[in-house]
């Protein structure tokens, strides 16, 4: 439906026209009736995007650090296409809209990724709110450091993501961390190292691929 602007223009469609502004200029074409709009291939697409953006919404803070140094336009947006690809699920052949309906797989989502060694986890527990974690702290690769921080994220539908950038460090092997009060029942964790050293450049140097821990 067409709108009228300040100037007594008109923008968007009337009937048969569309009316738009371009370089200044008013001008108006013929309206032209997409061919198949609403194909099963564009409705899985918008089904998928929508299913990913919802989820990776809550997880900006943890997608800055995990995605630095994309190539792409953005981390955010690199990650998308990865969960796209790689993580979804498909619960039903369609909704009140007449689309299929897909979900998150858990094990699948990857926070971060990148060069560092991904943390080997040796032992987790959780007494209440409280998560206790031991981890390999032997330095292996060029890219690893023993001031490399241990992240972890913890996630539980309908509440905000919890993240400790700063779990502890490699060379510490272990250390404990507490969850939310509400975070009650299981509760999905990750873990990936970072090092957010001063001076140096986002990159894919600078952070590992996450590890799916489970559900405690």
């Amino acid at each position: 439906m067409a709108i009228r602007n300040d100037d007594g223009s008109f923008s968007g469609r009337m009937g048969d026209y569309v009316y738009y502004k371009r370089n200044g200029k008013n001008l108006v074409r013929k309206y032209v009736k997409p061919k198949d709009p609403k194909t099963d291939k564009q409705k899985e697409n918008r089904a998928k995007l929508a299913c990913a953006n919802h989820f990776f919404s809550s997880f900006t803070n943890v997608i800055k650090i995990g995605y630095q140094g994309s190539e792409h336009s953005s981390g955010f947006f690199e990650a998308i296409q990865y969960h796209i690809k790689n993580a979804l699920h498909k619960v039903s052949t369609e909704n009140n809209n007449d689309e299929p309906v897909y979900e998150i797989v858990l094990s699948k989502v990857k926070l971060s990724r990148g060069l560092i060694e991904s943390p080997v986890i040796t032992e987790i527990t959780r007494s209440g709110q409280q998560i206790f974690l031991k981890w390999q702290n032997n330095l292996g690769s060029k890219y690893n450091r023993h001031n490399d921080s241990l992240a972890i994220v913890a996630y539980s539908p309908g509440h905000k993501v919890f993240t400790d950038f700063h779990v502890g460090e490699r060379f510490e092997g272990s250390e404990s961390i507490y969850l939310p009060g509400d975070f009650i029942g299981d509760v999905g964790l990750w873990v990936f190292y970072w090092n957010g050293q001063k001076k140096v450049s986002p990159s894919e140097k600078n952070v590992s691929d996450s590890v799916w821990v489970g559900c405690f």
